[in-house]
């Protein structure tokens, strides 16, 4: 699921020179004057960081399109991100990697995905669903792959066994259902 990257990962300095310790609020707007990026920095170690809570907005809209904390520049804490489609994500961040349980939510509120990221890369078990909420896919992970068996089902629910099999390090290695 790709990220609003380019909104969030704005450049950690943001020039000019500072006094250890110091904070300031950082405020960026679009050509039409729409705030897209609210927030605090702080100077640390002669740079300016962002560190505290950070609110960002799409540039046409205003819309919030992702809401969280910073912590010497990198994320860390609860955030929710808008992604491609209507999709919402909601999980927390340490040292600015995704980790723990994050779920991704559908714009009718259904559930998209849901699973656990370790340091950044998904680990474990990932419930996939439609728009609709039927069961997609039910896949484990190890370091960002698909690693161990992965059961894909049709819209009716029944397994695809095309689809299924057993991967490991993202390659199918098994048989493709069972």
């Amino acid at each position: 699921t790709a990220v609003v990257a380019a909104v969030l990962f704005v450049g950690a300095g943001c020039g000019g020179a500072c006094d250890e310790g110091t904070t300031r609020a950082f405020r960026r707007t679009s050509a039409s004057d729409v705030v897209t990026i609210e927030g605090t920095e702080a100077c640390i170690d002669g740079a300016w960081l962002k560190h505290g809570t950070f609110v960002f907005r799409d540039a046409q809209s205003g819309d919030v399109v992702a809401e969280g904390a910073y912590d010497r520049g990198l994320e860390f804490g609860a955030w929710t991100q808008s992604l491609e489609g209507g999709v919402t994500g909601a999980g927390e961040f340490r040292r600015g990697e995704r980790h723990g349980p994050w779920t991704y939510t559908y714009s009718n509120g259904r559930i998209q995905e849901r699973g656990a990221y370790a340091e950044g890369e998904r680990t474990g078990r990932w419930l996939s669903h439609r728009f609709d909420g039927t069961l997609w896919r039910d896949a484990l992970y190890a370091e960002g792959a698909l690693d161990g068996e992965v059961r894909v089902y049709t819209t009716e629910g029944t397994l695809d066994r095309e689809a299924s099999g057993v991967f490991a390090g993202g390659e199918r290695v098994g048989p493709r259902g069972r």
